[in-house]
């Protein structure tokens, strides 16, 4: 991302962390907290921010890094190969090591009967899992370098920080500056500002959408927009925060239109002509409600979990795919910002020439499936030259 890295790196490295997660229960957390340390000026390494995913760009970027992070959660040492394979590297690379751990079982959280995480415990156990499943020589020699965690975390030598979401999120925040070695980065308090316009209000069903909220404020802020957050508590309307938005976007996950405190946000929008702005999820395992040929349909939320006077919702309003990778997460943010009443700069005077250099003949491209909508067109996910690209179809208006 274009933020500038304010807080010095060790001589030859570039980057302050190495983000590793696996994907299918810890990916957005990772993400927020790599959108945290870029609004901090550190430069994070993130697959979906990454230039190169493949195994040599990850083995480079855990070299590069002043500290591998590693996000503890149901399954990530023993069912993620590369996850493993990225501890390994960071092991033989001599990378200090901090863990961050989930605290939520609702959201792959490994606790003890009594609510605790035991590190050695659940270290041990899924390098154990991972052992009994891969028996392949390089499997075993990695299990082998895996076991060498249990004793460092015994002796205290790996610093823990528990997660956190809400107003949890400066301490965890302000304790992973101390675990990274940069105690001098002042974590600003996150508040929503008591007056003035609020651009975006987000909201969506907590239960499974509170990490991609999080991750679209985030994003949102980095472009400059005031953004407030339902926080669980009713803090949208007993604060008056509805009031001071002209846009509220409901993150449509399942059940989202089952909970009586949205319904009533979506319903005082409608009378105060507030837009209404819904992008959707549409991987099922993170909270999307999709069809039985596995694709997001809006009917299936809206006529089946909304009631009778908001149904007809999705009869005018055009939704916008949540994508999670860089490239295409880009044209979703341009196309909600746009749907808010933003536009982003696209090019500036003098550029012309530049913008004939850019200009690209249509049959060059493959054209893939639809990832956002605007009042203006279409965005499309494309290929060009092997190259993953976004694609806007610009609607013809007759005049």
């Amino acid at each position: 991302m274009d933020r500038p890295v304010t807080v010095a790196l060790q001589l030859g490295k570039k980057h302050h962390a190495f983000l590793s997660h696996r994907q299918i229960n810890s990916g957005d957390q990772s993400f927020a907290i790599a959108l945290e340390m870029i609004a901090l000026g550190m430069s994070p390494w993130y697959d979906n921010l990454a230039k190169s995913i493949e195994e040599d760009g990850m083995m480079r970027g855990v070299e590069r890094s002043e500290c591998f992070v590693l996000f503890c959660a149901d399954g990530t040492l023993g069912q993620s190969w590369y996850v493993r394979l990225e501890a390994c590297h960071a092991l033989d690379a001599g990378v200090p090591v901090v863990i961050v751990y989930e605290t939520d079982v609702d959201r792959g959280a490994v606790l003890t009967k009594s609510g605790t995480f035991d590190a050695e415990t659940v270290l041990r156990d899924q390098v154990e899992a991972a052992a009994a499943k891969d028996t392949s020589a390089k499997g075993v020699a990695m299990t082998e370098k895996l076991r060498s965690f249990h004793a460092a975390v015994s002796s205290n030598s790996i610093r823990m920080v528990a997660f956190g979401r809400g107003k949890e999120r400066n301490r965890m925040l302000s304790e992973l500056m101390d675990a990274l070695g940069h105690p001098e980065v002042l974590v600003p308090e996150a508040k929503v500002p008591s007056a003035g316009k609020i651009d975006f209000v987000l909201v969506g069903n907590l239960a499974n959408s509170v990490d991609q909220m999080d991750c679209l404020r985030l994003d949102l802020e980095a472009k400059g927009v005031a953004v407030a957050v339902e926080e669980g508590q009713g803090n949208i309307i007993r604060d008056g925060i509805l009031e001071r938005t002209a846009n509220l976007v409901v993150f449509l996950n399942d059940g989202v239109f089952t909970i009586s405190y949205v319904q009533d946000l979506v319903r005082q929008a409608k009378e105060r002509k507030i837009r209404l702005i819904l992008p959707y999820e549409d991987d099922g395992r993170f909270g999307a409600k999709l069809n039985e040929n596995g694709g997001f349909d809006f009917n299936l939320i809206c006529k089946e979990q909304a009631p009778e006077d908001l149904r007809g919702l999705h009869a005018d309003i055009e939704c916008v795919k949540y994508a999670r990778r860089y490239k295409f997460r880009q044209a979703t943010l341009g196309t909600i910002l746009e749907q808010g009443g933003f536009r982003e700069r696209r090019h500036r005077p003098g550029d012309e020439e530049l913008m004939a250099n850019l200009e690209k003949p249509f049959s060059e491209i493959t054209l893939g499936p639809l990832i956002g909508r605007g009042s203006f067109g279409d965005v499309f996910q494309g290929v060009h030259r092997r190259h993953d690209v976004a694609v806007k179809m610009f609607q013809r208006h007759n005049e």
